[in-house]
């Protein structure tokens, strides 16, 4: 289950995102939604009076690709801006940890 959205913050998500595969990100991989090695957005939230916004995707990375050892992954990301500055960029293992980490991060900003 999603956590509700905070009052103030805008969530629009992309038509590629999928509920049913919130806690495997591979599945968006294995769908052919997100190619070997590319990363896919799946929502953008912003709030314009804080200056924020952030991005929720998916990343897939295959190590053999640079003859790094190790095995392929996919994973969600969340990169978080304010007055067009990064302020991070993480990865995490579900959407739901990403959204939680996002409205922490928008909490800290008040």
């Amino acid at each position: 289950m999603l956590p509700n959205v905070p009052d103030g913050l805008t969530l629009r998500w992309s038509p590629a995102y999928q509920p049913q595969w919130d806690e495997t990100p591979h599945a968006y991989v294995d769908a052919g939604v997100v190619g070997a090695g590319r990363s896919r957005r799946l929502a953008r939230a912003e709030d314009v009076q804080r200056s924020f916004k952030a991005y929720l995707g998916v990343q897939h990375w295959d190590p053999s690709r640079w003859n790094l050892p190790g095995e392929e992954r996919a994973v969600f990301f969340l990169s978080l801006f304010r007055d067009n500055r990064t302020l991070a960029l993480r990865t995490y293992p579900t959407v739901s940890a990403a959204l939680a980490a996002l409205y922490d991060a928008w909490n800290a900003l008040a």
